[in-house]
């Protein structure tokens, strides 16, 4: 197989890297967390706070229209069994 180059292409040129791991146990598994914590890219406040609103409003419209729509098919439901409109 070769690549654009006319090289032929390498498995180490086109898999992903994968670090040398040892089994050490729970502290190991801790180093490693705490490390890759490191290269996490965490959000801003603003950013957080703003997605926070889209999600509570979009749980909140999603509610609006489910309820819409169960008071209508209930209301149908009950105009085709009970034969009449809605009643106080």
């Amino acid at each position: 197989m070769e690549n654009k180059a006319g090289t032929p292409a390498t498995k180490a040129a086109t898999s992903v890297p994968v670090p040398k791991l040892k089994r050490r146990g729970v502290i190991g598994f801790f180093t490693d967390v705490k490390r890759e914590m490191k290269h996490v890219t965490w959000p801003k406040h603003a950013d957080t706070t703003r997605q926070t609103m889209i999600v509570l409003a979009t749980c909140a419209l999603a509610v609006v229209i489910l309820f819409a729509l169960s008071e209508s098919f209930a209301l149908l439901l009950k105009f085709i069994i009970g034969g009449g409109g809605p009643t106080n």
